[in-house]
């Protein structure tokens, strides 16, 4: 079985036997080793060591996957850092009309603004789902990755237990008021990320998480995409979110009075302290409050990131990433194991895909 490598070899030591040292790294892969046996494979390794002491050797089975996870890190780590080959913007080298061929050859269908109502479940699994203009969708698997305590509730209706804790115990995240707007003007020592702090801290917390009411104060996280991407403003302007943690809908805030009040002082404090002038700069500014993530994002009591990360809705305690009743429904969210924030949902995806592809 190695008879064909070792010609190759042979043909290889031949081009460059003359020169051993050399200024690009040189991996020497032996191939193929699920059709030799271990005698044949250590006499080869020995053979092309002693020609090449200085030359890493790996033997690889691609058919077996032997070693080739490790041989790609091998590759990446010796790769020379490079310009890019692309615009940062351009993700791939496929035109447009590809990944729409693409789409269709998979037959995969995309709805856009539907709600969906209800599942229609037999034999313990979800056979459709129906939306909001009476439109059934046969499914073989449910993907869901909306707030899982919203579906439970609102979708699929059941008095199951879903996770560890029953309902009456559970805790959901704070609100978020969310702030949007561009500067007709530059604010170069401002950071990408800046945590701007109020004068209060734990009383604050108290009046978000227990009392629910919204303070007149505030601490605020600023995200300013224009430092690192000038892309996200016209020259010579910037772009922000400010994003405050707010009570969720479980406290009596009225929003529809609040919200102008709260961007008011927002820009206010703002103006007075890291962003001077903001109130003669700012430009195209809008807000969402825990009505917009309760209306739009059907997040359960408009909560932010789903249900609290205390210990008791952490890990194992979450949502899982597969029903225990329902045999084909499936969560990849933030409400999900592990957790919130963008990292979080796209590992809660990672997981979802590892469970179907083993099952």
């Amino acid at each position: 079985p190695l008879s064909l490598i070792f010609t190759f070899l042979i043909f290889v030591k031949k081009k460059i036997s003359k020169k051993r040292s050399f200024k690009i790294p040189i991996i020497l892969l032996i191939n193929k080793i699920d059709l030799s046996s271990q005698q044949e494979l250590e006499e080869s390794i020995s053979h092309w060591k002693s020609i090449f002491p200085n030359v890493d050797i790996y033997p690889v089975s691609a058919i077996e996957g032997f070693f080739i996870d490790e041989l790609i890190e091998i590759f990446k780590n010796k790769l020379p850092l490079s310009p890019p080959f692309f615009p940062k913007d351009q993700f791939t080298d496929r035109p447009e009309r590809f990944f729409v061929n693409e789409i269709l050859r998979q037959k995969i269908e995309i709805k856009l603004n539907i709600d969906i109502k209800n599942v229609n479940i037999e034999s313990g699994k979800i056979v459709s789902i129906s939306d909001n203009k009476n439109n059934l969708y046969k499914c073989d698997k449910l993907i869901f990755n909306g707030d899982p305590p919203t579906f439970y509730k609102e979708i699929l209706k059941t008095k199951k237990r879903k996770k560890f804790l029953p309902e009456f115990f559970t805790k959901y995240s704070m609100g978020m008021f969310v702030l949007f707007f561009g500067t007709t003007k530059n604010y170069p020592n401002d950071a990408h990320h800046t945590i701007w702090m109020g004068k209060r801290f734990e009383g604050l917390l108290k009046d978000i998480f227990d009392k629910k009411i919204l303070a007149k104060d505030f601490s605020l996280y600023i995200h300013r995409p224009t430092a690192t991407d000038k892309s996200f403003a016209p020259k010579g302007c910037d772009s922000f979110y400010v994003l405050c943690p707010v009570p969720n809908l479980q406290g009596k805030v009225d929003w529809k009075v609040e919200g102008d009040k709260l961007r008011e002082r927002i820009i206010e404090s703002l103006d007075k302290t890291i962003l001077p002038e903001l109130k003669q700069s700012i430009c195209n500014d809008f807000y969402m409050t825990p009505n917009e993530f309760k209306n739009q994002y059907r997040s359960m009591h408009g909560a932010g990131f789903s249900i609290a990360p205390i210990f008791l809705q952490s890990a194992w305690f979450r949502y899982h990433n597969k029903d225990r009743h329902i045999d084909n429904l499936y969560f990849a969210s933030s409400g999900a194991h592990p957790g919130a924030g963008i990292p979080g949902v796209l590992s809660s995806a990672k997981v979802v895909e590892n469970i179907i592809l083993n099952e």
